[in-house]
């Protein structure tokens, strides 16, 4: 039911929007992703460097 209502929303912006301006919408998503999951992976590689630091 909700996938099928996503999916309905996603072909609706699609089309009232255009390509261009949801290519432009996706690629600031995923960058927006991108600098999410570097900062998260550099905080994983803090907290398990400090853990061996304090572990020796």
């Amino acid at each position: 039911m909700f996938y099928n209502f996503y999916v309905i929303v996603l072909i609706l912006s699609l089309l009232l929007r255009g390509w261009g301006a949801w290519n432009n919408y996706n690629d600031k998503l995923m960058n927006a992703y991108g600098k999410a999951t570097l900062t998260i992976k550099m905080l994983e590689i803090r907290v398990v460097a400090g853990g061996w630091i304090s572990f020796i």
